[in-house]
C-alpha cells in the first residue's frame, strides 16, 4: 500500500492505523512506526517540502549506528535528548550554519548548568557589549615598586620567560617589560609570546633600544595576536648587549625561567620556550597590552 496513493482523503485529526505494509517514499513503515531508509532525506518535513525544510533525518551514512532519542516527561519533570549508539561511548555535535551561532537559553531565564567539565577550543569570548582586556601580569603579579624586584644582568646568549594568564580571547599588541635600574640605549629588546607548549606565537622586531629606567617599556609585535584563552602563556625576552638590566621576580609560584644558547633576535624552533617551576631572578616582569 502507497500512502500517498492508496489513501486519498484523510479526515482531519481522525486517528489513523497504519497496516503493516504501507510504504512512505518507498520505504516500508512497520505497524509500529519504524522507518527503514538509507536515504539522506529519510523524513523531511517544512511548507516548501525538501527545499529548506523545517525538519531532515539523513540516514545516508554507510553502517550508520548513532542517532538521537527524545523522551518526555511528566510535568516538571523536564524534557530530554540522549544520543544512541552501538558504542558505549558517543559524542553529540551541535552546529549553527556557516557564521550563525548557536544560543542557549536565549529566551527562559533560568540558568545554564554544565554538569562536567567545558572545554572551549575557540576559547571564551568577553560579555557581550563590553571589550576584553589586554593587560596581564607575567606571573599573576602587578608591580607597584621596582624595589620588589630582582634587577638581572642582561646576557645576549640567554632568553628569559615567565608564564603568564590569558582569562578570555583578546587581542594582543606586545609585551609591557619594567626595566631595571639601569638601563642603556645601546641595549635592543627582543619579545615573544609562547603558547603552552612553548610554541612561540608572536614575536617583536628586533630594533626596539632600551628606554626609561624603572619604567615599564611597550614593545609592540609586528603584528596583533589573537589569544584565545583561557589559556596558559609565556612572555620571553632577549637582550642585545650586557650593559642592560631588567627586572625580574624574585619570589614565585609560576613557571619562570631561561633558555641558554641563544642567539640575539632569533627564536629557534628546536627550543621550547615554556617552565613549569620557579627559578628567581629569571622571570621578566612584564604585562601583555
Amino acid at each position: 500500500m502507497d500512502l500517498a496513493n492508496d489513501i486519498p482523503m484523510l479526515k482531519q485529526n481522525a486517528a489513523v492505523n497504519l497496516p503493516a505494509d504501507i510504504t512512505v517514499g518507498g520505504s516500508a513503515i512497520s505497524a509500529l512506526g519504524t522507518v527503514t531508509s538509507s536515504s539522506a532525506t529519510a523524513l523531511v518535513v517544512g511548507p516548501n517540502g525538501a527545499t529548506n525544510p523545517t525538519f531532515q533525518v539523513d540516514a545516508s551514512t554507510a553502517s550508520a549506528a548513532t542517532g538521537i532519542k527524545v523522551k518526555s516527561a511528566a510535568a516538571a519533570g523536564g524534557f530530554a535528548i540522549s544520543v544512541l549508539s552501538s558504542g558505549t561511548d558517543e559524542n553529540l555535535k551541535l552546529d549553527a550554519k556557516g557564521a550563525g551561532t548557536v544560543t542557549i537559553n536565549g529566551t527562559a531565564t533560568g540558568g545554564v548548568t554544565v554538569g562536567t567539565a567545558l572545554t572551549p577550543t575557540g576559547g571564551v569570548a568577553a560579555g557581550g557589549g563590553f571589550s576584553a582586556p589586554s593587560v596581564f601580569h607575567s606571573g599573576g603579579l602587578g608591580f607597584s615598586a621596582t624595589t620588589d624586584a630582582t634587577q638581572h644582568q642582561i646576557v645576549t646568549t640567554e632568553s628569559y620567560l615567565c608564564e603568564v594568564f590569558i582569562p578570555a580571547n583578546t587581542t594582543l599588541t606586545g609585551v609591557s617589560v619594567l626595566n631595571g635600574h639601569t638601563t642603556s640605549g645601546s641595549v635592543n629588546l627582543f619579545v615573544g609570546l609562547a603558547n603552552s607548549s612553548g610554541t612561540i606565537v608572536a614575536k617583536s622586531a628586533t630594533t626596539t633600544a632600551q628606554g626609561t629606567a624603572d619604567a615599564f617599556q611597550q614593545i609592540p609585535f609586528t603584528a596583533t595576536y589573537a589569544a584565545v584563552g583561557p589559556a596558559k602563556y609565556f612572555v620571553v625576552l632577549q637582550g642585545s648587549a650586557t650593559t642592560g638590566y631588567v627586572a625580574t621576580h624574585t619570589i614565585g609560584n609560576f613557571g619562570a625561567a631561561k633558555i641558554t644558547s641563544e642567539t640575539y633576535g632569533t627564536f629557534l624552533t628546536t627550543a621550547t620556550y615554556k617552565a613549569t617551576t620557579f627559578t628567581t631572578a629569571l622571570g621578566p616582569v612584564a604585562d601583555t597590552y
